[in-house]
């Protein structure tokens, strides 16, 4: 007889518990996700403490050979006085090559230094004036103050006096010697010396207050006139250093003088070369400069990324650099004019506000075209020459990701 249940379903039904089999709660499939999920977790955990993220300043720099021909050049305009080197003449980094005359910043130096005397004089004079002035005031309202005090004591002893009347002249009228009237008036007469009592403590202090009104008129009319002096001062330095930077031609690096460019007399401009030099030195190094704001943030021995105008920063990378030095203070046009002897790209330079210069040594490596290190193979084939433009960026700084998230892992961790 042809069975009517398939032998599946029978077995099925002999054994219901199926006690002998394995229950499967999940897939496979889940467990795979389940453990990448965790993997993925674990990952970005162990990166997040293990991790590394640099904090840069971005500027921008010019590659520049300190070797072979240099010109020194004027940082100012004027007429040449002195010329104090001769073709031949070995010189050093720093050496004072000539001097010009700037009649025009010698007479606003001299114009500034007039204003300045002249506000340190009225200053004196007018800190004696308030003194001698302030003196006598304090004085006169010292005396209001002892007179207020003595008239308040009278009419507190008087107050006290007419207290003591009314609760006698109360008692009278109770016993019928004296009339309601007379009770009516003592009452008037105790409560007006009351009165004129807080009359002359308010008077009193209106007196002190007017005391610190006047100390307080004195201190601002007094910083006032140190603000203009010290207005004055910062424009006589600032006078000063241009004029210095203008008139004092100072050589850049050490060499020998082979030629004069001009004799002395003559009249020269900004960025006018005075006389060519040779250097010992060759090969090219990096300028760089930093908005001012950024620049503080910069310190000698940090790390440099320059990557040059002329390549792709994602597909050549970067050389690889240290800060030799930063400026102290904003570079002028002049400083910078003697440096790359380029004006118009000082003048756009100087376009992005007050700038830091920094020096920077480059990592060398013989093994490229360059000559420095690259972090990348493909940039090893690049050549530099000098003027070549590059993007910098400093690290100033490299933390954990997970303190950018939770700032106080950052002492946990030792950042």
């Amino acid at each position: 007889m042809e069975q009517l249940f398939r032998q599946e379903v029978l077995d099925r039904l002999g054994s219901p518990e199926r006690l002998d089999e394995l229950l499967r709660i999940t897939s496979r499939r889940s467990w795979i996700w389940l453990i990448s999920v965790c993997l993925v977790i674990l990952s970005a955990m162990a990166w997040g403490f293990l991790g590394i993220i640099a904090t840069k300043v971005d500027g921008m720099g010019i590659f520049i050979d300190p070797g072979g021909i240099r010109p020194v050049v004027a940082g100012g305009s004027g007429r040449l006085l002195t010329i104090n080197v001769r073709v031949g003449e070995r010189i050093s980094a720093g050496q004072l090559v000539a001097t010009l005359i700037n009649p025009d910043l010698e007479k606003q130096l001299d114009t500034e230094k007039v204003t300045l005397s002249l506000l340190e004089q009225d200053f004196n004079q007018q800190k004696d004036l308030m003194e001698k002035e302030g003196a006598s005031k304090r004085r006169v309202l010292a005396a209001q103050k002892d007179n207020i005090l003595n008239s308040i004591r009278v009419q507190k002893d008087k107050s006290k006096w007419q207290e003591d009347r009314l609760e006698a002249y109360n008692e009278l009228f109770e016993q019928g010697f004296v009339l309601k009237r007379q009770v009516i008036e003592t009452r008037l007469e105790r409560d007006n010396s009351f009165l004129e009592t807080e009359k002359l403590e308010n008077e009193l202090g209106k007196a002190s207050l007017q005391e610190i009104e006047l100390q307080e008129s004195i201190q601002q009319r007094l910083f006032k006139l140190r603000f203009d002096i010290q207005q004055s001062k910062g424009k006589t330095d600032v006078l000063q250093n241009e004029l210095t930077e203008a008139t004092r031609v100072i050589s850049p690096v050490g060499g020998t003088v082979i030629s004069m460019e001009v004799t002395e007399g003559s009249i020269v401009s900004a960025g006018k070369t005075i006389v060519n030099m040779e250097t010992a030195k060759h090969g090219l190094s990096l300028l760089a400069v930093v908005q001012a704001f950024k620049g503080k943030k910069i310190t000698e021995g940090m790390s440099v990324e320059i990557t040059p105008s002329t390549v792709k920063r994602e597909e050549y990378g970067y050389i690889l650099g240290t800060v030799r030095d930063v400026s102290p203070y904003p570079v002028t046009a002049d400083s910078l004019l003697r440096s790359t002897n380029n004006p118009e790209l000082v003048q756009e330079t100087l376009k992005k506000g007050p700038l830091f210069t920094m020096d920077v040594d480059l990592t060398e490596d013989p093994n490229t075209r360059s000559g420095f290190k690259w972090s990348s193979t493909r940039g090893n084939s690049v050549a530099l020459t000098a003027g070549t433009l590059g993007a910098t960026e400093v690290v100033v700084k490299r933390q954990a990701p997970i303190t950018l998230v939770i700032p106080k892992l950052k002492g946990w961790i030792g950042e």
